[in-house]
Parts: C-alpha cells; sequence; structure tokens
C-alpha cells in the first residue's frame, strides 16, 4: 500500500510538473506575443507620424512607397535649406539697414 501512495505521488508530481511546464510556456508566449503588439503599435505610431509630416503614407504591401518617402523627405530638406538662405539674407539686409540708421 505504501509502494501504490509512493506511486501515486509520482504520478501527482508529474502531472503537475507538465502542468507546471505547459503553463509557463504559454505565458512566455504570452508575453512575446504582447512585445511584439507593442512593438507593432510603435511602428505604427512612427509611421502615422512620418505620414502627416511627409504627407506619403507607408504600407507593407507597397514597400516603393519608401522612395517616396524618401523623395518627399529631399525635396522638404531642400525647401528648409533654401528658406534658411532666403532667412539669412533678410537678416544681413535687416542689420544693415539698422547700422545705416544710427
Amino acid at each position: 500500500e505504501e509502494a501504490d501512495h509512493a506511486g501515486a505521488e509520482e504520478v501527482r508530481r508529474q502531472d503537475y510538473m507538465r502542468t507546471h511546464d505547459r503553463r509557463m510556456d504559454q505565458e512566455r508566449r504570452e508575453r512575446r506575443l504582447q512585445y511584439l503588439r507593442n512593438q507593432v503599435a510603435g511602428l505604427e505610431s512612427q509611421f502615422e507620424r512620418l505620414y502627416r509630416v511627409m504627407g506619403v503614407k507607408f504600407s507593407p504591401e507597397e514597400p516603393g512607397r519608401v522612395k517616396d518617402i524618401i523623395v518627399m523627405f529631399r525635396r522638404n530638406e531642400e525647401a528648409n535649406r533654401s528658406l534658411v538662405q532666403f532667412l539669412d539674407f533678410q537678416t544681413a539686409e535687416l542689420d544693415s539697414l539698422i547700422e545705416a540708421t544710427r
């Protein structure tokens, strides 16, 4: 009878370990899934921000849109550079006018 009790105890212990291992695996998978979902949400947020700034929407179905984004970025950079040059010119002209009135 004691051997039966020890055998039953061993079966319960093995069942517990299998259940525990399955539960731990499930929890690991759920944590990984949540991590990946958070990563995707963060990337979607960044792409949405990029769309608001650049006016070009990226989607995985259209990988060529990356070129459009780069072209738009370069255009914006050139426009900004031109505006900074204009601002520098205007500032220099304003400074010379102020100096001339003194």
